[in-house]
């Protein structure tokens, strides 16, 4: 499952998707909480969850 792809959804489509996984009370959840539920979901399955970004490494060694 990738998280950009979810952020790029249509809401309507995440509650489809979060109540085929089992998922209830979707349609009361803002659209960030839907993908969350769905991703934990989707984590407790044992399967992967893949994301991009971009990683800045400051002067001092963090990131």
């Amino acid at each position: 499952m990738n998280l950009t792809e979810l952020k790029n959804t249509p809401v309507s489509e995440l509650i489809t998707l979060g109540e085929n996984m089992g998922l209830e009370n979707l349609a009361r959840m803002r659209k960030q909480d839907i993908i969350f539920a769905i991703l934990k979901q989707h984590a407790k399955s044992g399967e992967d969850i893949f994301g991009d970004g971009v990683l800045e490494i400051l002067q001092d060694g963090f990131g």
